[in-house]
């Protein structure tokens, strides 16, 4: 038994302890608190940088921009008033003025400054800083962008974008507190000194174990909130299968997939099955609540094209066509969708519903053979990188099991904690790795700019001059029809022409609550809005 395995089983117990002396000591029965588990440890809760899921759950809790998602059904997938109250946009939709809230304050009770969000963009899009999100904000003309009055922002565009309103939701375009950078340097997130403007406060961050989160009593927007939360508890547990044992316990209010091990998903789809009488469902339908929706986030092999054997399109064309995408999703058990596009069904305007995935292992096996590989023993060693997670092994088992069977080759699988597995992504992308991408805001430039260039966040360095130009033709376009065809013709280039990289499946989110949680849910963004929650 390693000592890894008792560590993290320690940890569970200790977690489940600690839940239930809180549960027993608490006797202020009128204060709520929602327990809920992070998964993995934030790779930073500063907003110019952060560029994981785990990170924006809690940056999201605590900070708003200019403006902020909406949560309601008749606006799904819209922007509503946050830190400014209004805005226009020019005729030629290259300038945007926002007024910020009179009453909008930073924790510390200072007013919300138009020179904060300059400050953010400066900080951002300065070359060294190497902020992931950099060249999707090089859209901005800083030259022409202007702070007009302490409570009035012009940003302008270098070109029009209709997509721009999104962003201004969008972490990576917070205001920051320039003053505390100064003074705290790279700890200025840390709870002892981090201020911010959202509905919940940053009180304590006991790194790889647990973050809490406690009502904003100056937010000023508070009365739009409905929920009766005053603080948020999220643990760090990531192991699967040990989640959903706090869960059933109940010591996790809320979970997603993220906390629900493979074997459970077989009877949770039972649950989803209406149709059912209750006497023919699984025990646990009757326990908990369950709630489904279809991701804007895709799953996908990246190939690092810079190393060989890589670097040849026939050795990528093999390794994605000895792939069976159905029944990766299908051996996955949680309710994917085996997928051949980038941009998602879920964007259903731009997506190709007449695109399909090549299953085809003898072709695969030709084009290996092509590529100088008839010989299987000589095929270079290839290290598949994954994080350390149950269902992301299981992925990465029967990609290697697909592997060696349709190619007769072997791949060295190699899992990592998740910040570790950023940090190698970064500074030694391996052969092949595997990643999801999930909708920063509901268009396509959001997955299509991954793959530009000088973008961060391609970590594979594929690189197509014309699959670039389209792309930027399609985001500056305010034609939609228009935008439509050079963003599909560039998919095409991607996938069809060069397999930049491969496209798996399609996420779905399960969402499992306790009886007494009411009006969450998940967001086709992974976005979980607590605005109306109620704990009873």
């Amino acid at each position: 038994m390693s000592l890894t395995f008792l560590t993290r089983n320690l940890t569970v117990i200790i977690l489940a302890f600690v839940f239930t002396l809180c549960s027993c000591t608490r006797v202020d029965q009128g204060y709520k608190v929602l327990n809920m588990n992070l998964g993995f440890e934030p790779e930073a809760l500063d907003w110019n940088i952060a560029g994981d899921i785990y990170s924006y759950t809690i940056i999201h809790k605590i900070m708003h921009g200019l403006t902020q998602f909406s949560e309601d059904a008749e606006e799904k997938l819209a922007v509503k008033p946050a830190l400014a109250k209004s805005w226009t946009i020019s005729e030629d939709g290259l300038d945007y003025i926002f007024e910020i809230d009179e009453r909008a304050i930073w924790s510390d009770k200072r007013e919300v400054l138009a020179q904060d969000f300059m400050d953010s963009l400066t900080r951002t899009l300065e070359p060294s800083f190497g902020a992931p999100y950099a060249e999707l904000l090089q859209i901005i003309d800083m030259d022409r962008s202007k702070v007009l009055a302490k409570k009035k922002l012009r940003l302008s565009l270098k070109y029009p974008a209709s997509y721009f309103i999104y962003l201004t939701a969008s972490c990576f375009m917070y205001p920051i507190r320039q003053d505390l950078i100064d003074k705290y340097g790279d700890t200025w997130t840390e709870a002892d000194k981090i201020l911010s403007t959202g509905p919940y406060l940053l009180d304590y961050w006991q790194h790889e174990y647990k973050i809490v989160l406690k009502k904003n009593p100056d937010y000023f927007l508070k009365d739009e909130i409905e929920n009766n939360i005053d603080e948020l508890k999220f643990f760090m547990v990531p192991e699967q299968s040990s989640a959903f044992t706090l869960f059933k316990n109940k010591q996790f209010d809320w979970i997603d997939g993220g906390s629900i091990p493979t074997s459970e998903f077989a009877n949770l789809e039972k649950c989803l099955a209406e149709e059912k009488h209750i006497s023919e469902l699984p025990e646990i339908c009757r326990d908990f609540d369950i709630a489904s929706s279809s991701l804007l986030r895709n799953t996908f092999l990246g190939f690092n094209v810079n190393k060989k054997p890589f670097d040849d399109i026939r050795v990528r064309k093999a390794f994605a066509y000895a792939l069976d995408r159905k029944a990766i999703a299908s051996l996955r058990g949680r309710g994917d969708i085996g997928n051949a596009t980038w941009i998602p069904p879920g964007l259903s305007y731009f997506y190709r519903k007449d695109k399909q995935y090549i299953f085809d292992p003898s072709s695969a096996q030709d084009l290996l053979n092509e590529a100088g590989y008839s010989d299987k023993s000589k095929f270079p060693e290839v290290i598949f990188l994954y994080p350390s997670r149950e269902d992301a092994k299981a992925l990465a088992e029967i990609m290697h099991s697909m592997w060696h069977k349709n190619l007769g080759v072997d791949v060295k699988l190699v899992a990592q904690e998740w910040k570790v597995f950023m940090k190698t992504l970064k500074d030694d992308t391996p052969h092949l790795y595997r990643l999801s991408w999930g909708a920063d805001y509901p268009e396509p430039s959001t997955f299509m700019q991954l793959f530009t260039r000088d973008n961060p966040i391609n970590y594979g360095k594929w690189f197509n001059q014309n699959y670039e130009d389209l792309v930027f033709k399609g985001m500056s376009s305010l034609n939609i029809e228009e935008s439509k065809k050079y963003y599909l013709a560039a998919e095409k280039i991607l996938l069809d022409q060069e397999m930049g990289i491969a496209p798996l499946f399609v996420n779905r989110q399960l969402l499992l609550k306790q009886a007494n949680i009411k009006n969450i849910k998940p967001d086709p963004m992974d976005l979980v809005f607590i605005d109306k929650v109620q704990k009873l």
